[in-house]
């Protein structure tokens, strides 16, 4: 039988439909455009000398993440521990408001809460204890919203808005069902999503590895015990996408509002090796929580174990204008950390190099960043104008 166009679309028709699977964008950031900021001591420094606030703000210890962020409009938010109230600093370092407070009241909030931005010059105030949302302004609270339709919510917390409403969390599973009696284990983390007056969450993606943790037996049942440097995952919001980072491995993973990869980004760097240095700076912490009480002989035992390697760089979240940080401490980069901002198709804008090694980054902008340093009368924060990214 000879051949024929018409044969040929025949035979065509009777193959069966592959459905097109959306190619995932994968971006590499090397060595070279990394080492820019990394390789050289002197680099994303000179700006970022000059103080923006007049005096630094001095707070309480802050020993729980997620209770200090920028504003879009650049306002700076900390909780204070020893006002109890949320302060409210203008760019210009002046502060503009006391709102807020510890309670269970309308506006009041318990200690394990955590800020998100909202719409507009809103803060959004989420309190794990009582599956409650408060909003404030600058004049103090407005209102609040219940969202206990979103299960299971512990540690993984709540991840942050999109630019349609939509509330992004993290949904944890029991830490220790089903896992052997002893060694490392990591609990998984759902991302599910949920919008205000939605009947229930739905799941995003689910099965994300959870915090490193070492299963014990106390009093003959499992217990979590969290291992020193360990490996977790973390996660963050901007307009349109949800941000992963698994700190096991060197990229970033761009998710889009329903959970699907758009793009992976790889960072060329490598887990350093647990120095001498980082055993003996965790293990002084551990001493000293000893001394007060918050660990007993065993656990010193248990704090004494280290893995090999640790994490090359560490997340640092997501900002108000799309773009993401992440630290990288030495040996990664020379001399001392470096933060470094990035767009999310992995292209490099800023960076901040503390001239201090005992100054940590803890809230950043996409121009500017709020460090702490531990002093005898609290943390101290300063404010401080980030570098552009090097060229060469």
């Amino acid at each position: 039988m000879p051949w024929s166009p018409s044969l040929a679309v025949l035979l065509l028709g009777m193959i069966p439909a592959v459905p097109e699977v959306p190619a995932t964008d994968t971006v590499r950031v090397d060595r070279k455009t990394l080492a820019r900021a990394l390789a050289n001591p002197a680099s994303c420094t000179a700006p970022s000398r000059a103080e923006e606030w007049p005096e630094p703000i001095v707070v309480e210890e802050m020993n729980i993440p997620g209770q200090y962020l920028f504003m879009a409009d650049g306002r700076f938010i900390v909780y204070d521990r020893t006002a109890k109230r949320i302060r409210i600093i203008a760019p210009s370092g002046k502060e503009i408001g006391r709102v807020g407070g510890q309670g269970n009241g309308p506006g009041e909030f318990q200690l394990a809460s955590y800020f998100f931005r909202w719409a507009g010059d809103t803060i959004a105030v989420r309190d794990v204890s009582t599956a409650r949302i408060s909003f404030f302004t600058n004049q103090g609270f407005t209102t609040s919203i219940s969202h206990g339709a979103v299960p299971s919510l512990g540690v993984a917390g709540l991840m942050g808005r999109l630019a349609d409403g939509t509330l992004i969390f993290g949904a944890n599973h029991s830490m220790t069902e089903g896992v052997p009696n002893k060694g490392i284990h990591r609990p998984t983390i759902d991302l599910v999503r949920w919008r205000p007056g939605a009947g229930g969450a739905e799941v995003v993606r689910a099965g994300f590895p959870g915090p490193e943790l070492r299963i014990v037996m106390r009093n003959k049942e499992r217990s979590p015990f969290r291992v020193n440097f360990p490996r977790r995952t973390l996660f963050g919001v901007t307009d349109h996408s949800i941000l992963v980072h698994d700190d096991g491995k060197t990229e970033i993973e761009i998710l889009d509002p329903s959970g699907r990869t758009k793009r992976v980004l790889t960072f060329e760097v490598t887990d350093p090796p647990i120095s001498k240095a980082d055993r003996d700076s965790v293990g002084e912490r551990h001493e000293l929580g000893f001394k007060r009480g918050f660990s007993s002989t065993a656990d010193m035992e248990l704090l004494k174990q280290y893995p090999p390697t640790r994490a090359a760089m560490a997340w640092h979240g997501t900002d108000a204008a799309n773009g993401f940080w992440l630290a990288f401490h030495p040996p990664v980069a020379s001399g001392s950390k470096v933060y470094v901002r990035f767009t999310e198709t992995g292209i490099p804008t800023r960076c901040f190099r503390p001239t201090d090694s005992e100054d940590f980054g803890i809230a950043f902008s996409n121009d500017r960043v709020v460090t702490r340093r531990q002093e005898a009368e609290g943390d101290v924060l300063r404010a401080y104008r980030t570098a552009p990214y090097p060229t060469r």
